[in-house]
Order: structure tokens, then sequence, then C-alpha cells
């Protein structure tokens, strides 16, 4: 138990000296959630000059075009519905 104790702080310690030595571009390329959370701590922080600028706007551009495609998706199903229930 005390082996385990001693490893956790060890790991966190590593993940932050990992995430002192990436830039905000290598998260996006090796792990997006931790890249996603990188992004809104610099935001939260006001440190834009160290955004991953680029990869942020093709995020924000995806996630709307995906939300737009979920949204036509759901009135498709919508209006066949309607349509069926006013066939009977």
């Amino acid at each position: 138990m005390a082996v385990e104790r001693a490893v956790f702080p060890l790991a966190r310690l590593l993940a932050q000296h990992d995430r002192d030595c990436m830039t905000t571009k290598e998260f996006y390329e090796r792990d997006l959630y931790a890249w996603t959370q990188e992004t809104a701590r610099l935001l939260r922080e006001g440190r834009f000059d160290k955004l991953d600028i680029k990869n942020l706007i093709e995020e924000v551009e995806d996630l709307g075009s995906s939300q737009w495609s979920r949204l036509e998706s759901r009135l498709e199903t919508l209006m066949e519905h309607t349509f069926s229930i006013s066939r009977i």
C-alpha cells in the first residue's frame, strides 16, 4: 500500500512534466482529450499566445458541422414520422 501511494504522486508529477514539455500541437496529435483540456485551461487563463490556433479553428468548425448534421438527421426522422402518421 505504501508503494501505491508513492507511485501515484510520481505518475502525476510525470504527467505534469509531459504537459509542461509538450506544445499544444503535440497534445492534439497525441491525445485529443488532453488537448481539449489544455486548450480550455489556456483560454480560461487568457494565454491566447500559447493556443494551437490552427487545430482550434478546425475543431470548432468540425463541431459546428457535426451539430448541423445531427440536426438535419433528426429533422428528417421527425418529418418521416409526421408523414407516416398523417397517412394513417
